[in-house]
C-alpha cells in the first residue's frame, strides 16, 4: 500500500537508546527521559507534516489518549484532502497492564492506566470526527493476533483507490503546477 508510519514511540526508543536510558523508565531519569519525549514528538510532528505536504498515505499510531491532539491531525488530514479511518485497537485495562510488563520499554502502571482511560475516553470522538463507517474497532484481548481478515480486505481496497483531491494533485503536478493551493496577488 506505501504507506509511512509515524510513531513517535520510535522515535523516543531511538532517543532513549541514544541517551543510554534505560527502557524501564526509572523515576532518576525523568529529566533526561522527558528531553527525549519532546524531542521525539518534535520529530514526528515534523515528519507528519512533510508525509502530509508531499501527499503521501500516512498511518498515525498512537494511543488516542491525547484527544486534543488526535483532533488536531485528523482535522489536518482532512484539510489537506486525505480520507480518513480509524482503527481502534481495543483491550482491557487489564490486558493493557499485563501486556506492558513484557514489553522492553515498561510504563508505570498509573500512566498504563491514565493513557487507557484517556484513549477509552476518545472512543466516541473519534467516531464522530471520522464517521462511523470509517470507523473500526479490532478487540485484541486474547492471545495471538485478532483475526482482521475482513477488515484487511476493506482496508487495502479502500487504501488503494485515489480520491478526487488526490487526483487533482497529481494531475496538477504532472502538468508542472505548484501543487499547493495560492493566490495570484496581481488581480
Amino acid at each position: 500500500m506505501g504507506l509511512k508510519v509515524v510513531n513517535s514511540d520510535i522515535w523516543f526508543q531511538h532517543l532513549m537508546k541514544r541517551k543510554g536510558l534505560s527502557l524501564k523508565m526509572p523515576a532518576n531519569e525523568f529529566e533526561a527521559r522527558e528531553a527525549a519525549r519532546y524531542a521525539s514528538k518534535a520529530v514526528t510532528d515534523k515528519r507528519l507534516t512533510s508525509l502530509i505536504n508531499a501527499r503521501l498515505g500516512v498511518i498515525v499510531d498512537s494511543t488516542s489518549g491525547d484527544i486534543n491532539k488526535s483532533q488536531r491531525i485528523i482535522t489536518m488530514l482532512k484539510n489537506s484532502g486525505y480520507d480518513v479511518k480509524v482503527i481502534f485497537i481495543e483491550t482491557t485495562l487489564e490486558t493493557a497492564k499485563a501486556r506492558n510488563k513484557t514489553r522492553s520499554r515498561t510504563l508505570p502502571d498509573a500512566v498504563v492506566e491514565f493513557s487507557w482511560k484517556g484513549a477509552d475516553k476518545a472512543k466516541p470522538i473519534l467516531k464522530r470526527l471520522v464517521g462511523a463507517a470509517n470507523y473500526h474497532e479490532i478487540d485484541n484481548n486474547k492471545e495471538g493476533l485478532p483475526n482482521v481478515s475482513g477488515l484487511a480486505g476493506t482496508l487495502t481496497a479502500w487504501a488503494s483507490r485515489l480520491n478526487g483531491t488526490a487526483l487533482q494533485w497529481i494531475l496538477a503536478v504532472k502538468k508542472g503546477q505548484d501543487s499547493m493551493k495560492s493566490e495570484d496577488i496581481n488581480t
